[in-house]
């Protein structure tokens, strides 16, 4: 269960991800029905090495290993990252084909729905990982 003690450090359109220590967030759903589809994903994921460690869940959301984020590593060549709203609005376009670049060698080892834009795309031990397994996003399948 969240309490005040524990600090909400993401959020998206299904979820909010607290932080609950020991490297470990709880993700909440409104919905629990989104919540078991993206809860499932996510164990496909972590099973095919391409997500970060899942821990319990309950009705309303799942524990999770907390992972370096690739929206907090990568800065715009050519504003350093002030301008930007991130990968895929980028002024540099270079950022864009490092986001699919990432796909591709995501989607080589298990083809799955995501939510991937550079605020989900995790790094956990030098290779790139997701992080969120919803349903928004334009690009949720890989062609």
């Amino acid at each position: 269960m969240i309490t005040k003690e524990y600090g909400m450090i993401g959020y998206g359109e299904e979820c909010r991800v607290y932080d609950i220590g020991n490297g470990i967030c709880y993700k909440y759903y409104d919905d629990g029905g989104i919540m078991d589809l993206v809860y499932k994903n996510a164990i496909r994921a972590c099973n095919a090495g391409i997500g970060p460690a899942v821990y319990d869940r309950n009705d309303c959301g799942y524990e999770t290993e907390i992972v370096d984020v690739l929206s907090d590593v990568f800065n715009c060549v050519e504003c350093n990252g002030t301008n930007c709203k991130g990968v895929r609005d980028c002024c540099d376009t270079s950022g864009y084909d490092i986001l699919i670049d990432i796909i591709e060698e995501i989607f080589d080892v298990c083809e799955i729905q995501a939510d991937l834009h550079n605020k989900n795309i995790g790094i956990k031990d030098g290779k790139y990982i997701m992080i969120d397994f919803g349903n928004y996003s334009g690009l949720n399948s890989y062609e």
